[in-house]
């Protein structure tokens, strides 16, 4: 038996053994009291219906959290958590406009527990009338496109927002916005920005009294190569023969037009035609309006659909 013990893997296990042996007791038969705290039990609000019926409401952030102290038996306390706690905001005492410090009602669903600490303790609640107002998106711009290029058929997406909160806030906002950062583009532009709300001396209002149904705008913005071409006419007979005609047999305006598109279409266009030109064969010299031939995918930068033009029958060959 001497032996038995002066083995030290003996000692070590019986040590085990009956530190073992004490904790039970302690944690089981006793039940000592400790304190834990609980995290994120979510805030609700109880009389806010008396807030509408007055054609009032709580503006701002209204999701609130609370983190509680509590104390009592280790077995009681494992069964709380953050689901079966209720934390309550009272609004009975906010009958009129204004801000209030409401302190947070935390309900147990267990006795023999004490709360040792609530935080926060109270929460700054702002009542004030509700309305609502809706903004087109301004567009402004920053920057410049690359040389030789150009912006166009720029698409605002959504192109408008819906403010809601505090009266007094709303009207304050003069305008909803975005701005765009050009940035020497040479290609197309598919980006997304936040909406900023601008006051009526064009600085951004900020303010949790308010919030937006949406906060990001897409922008695309189409960017294409510029080249300058010369207009030629075709002129037909009525029999359908193709007059040929040099410069000296008619005079078109403008005889040149400025285009844009994407650059591998552009690159290819070396000139523009008018539609086909019917000569009679009573006609010496006349003057028309003729509309161009714009092959797809190719814009024109004046928007000129149509030209005119200037002929003599007598001297074409």
């Amino acid at each position: 038996m001497k032996k038995i013990f002066e083995n030290n893997i003996f000692l070590k296990i019986f040590s085990f053994i009956i530190a073992l042996i004490i904790w039970a007791y302690v944690v089981i038969i006793i039940d000592p009291s400790i304190t834990v705290t609980i995290r994120d039990i979510p805030v609700d609000f109880s009389n806010e219906e008396r807030l509408t019926k007055s054609g009032l409401s709580v503006i701002g952030q209204k999701e609130n959290k609370v983190e509680v102290k509590i104390k009592g038996s280790r077995k009681i306390l494992s069964d709380l958590n953050s689901k079966n706690i209720v934390a309550v905001l009272n609004l009975s005492q906010a009958n009129e406009f204004g801000k209030y410090k409401i302190p947070i009602t935390v309900t147990l669903p267990i006795d023999n527990v004490s709360i040792v600490k609530k935080k926060p303790y109270y929460v700054d609640v702002h009542v004030d009338k509700v309305a609502e107002k809706r903004f087109n998106i301004k567009l402004n711009t920053i920057g410049v496109i690359k040389e030789g290029f150009i912006h166009y058929d720029t698409k605002i997406t959504p192109s408008s927002v819906l403010v809601s909160g505090s009266e007094k806030v709303v009207n304050q906002i003069s305008d909803a916005s975005i701005t765009l950062n050009y940035n020497e583009a040479c290609d197309d532009i598919n980006l997304t920005y936040k909406v900023i709300l601008l006051d009526k001396d064009g600085s951004e209002l900020r303010s949790p009294l308010v919030i937006k149904d949406i906060n990001d705008i897409n922008v695309c913005c189409k960017i294409g190569a510029l080249k300058t071409v010369d207009i030629f006419p075709r002129f037909i007979k009525i029999s359908g023969e193709q007059v040929n005609a040099n410069t000296e047999n008619y005079k078109i305006f403008p005889n040149s037009i400025t285009i844009y598109g994407k650059q591998d279409v552009i690159k290819n266009i070396e000139k523009l035609y008018t539609e086909l030109i019917i000569i009679n064969k009573n006609d010496e010299t006349f003057e028309k309006k003729i509309k161009l031939e714009i092959p797809d995918e190719i814009n024109i930068r004046e928007d000129i659909k149509e030209v005119n033009i200037k002929y003599n029958k007598n001297k074409f060959k």
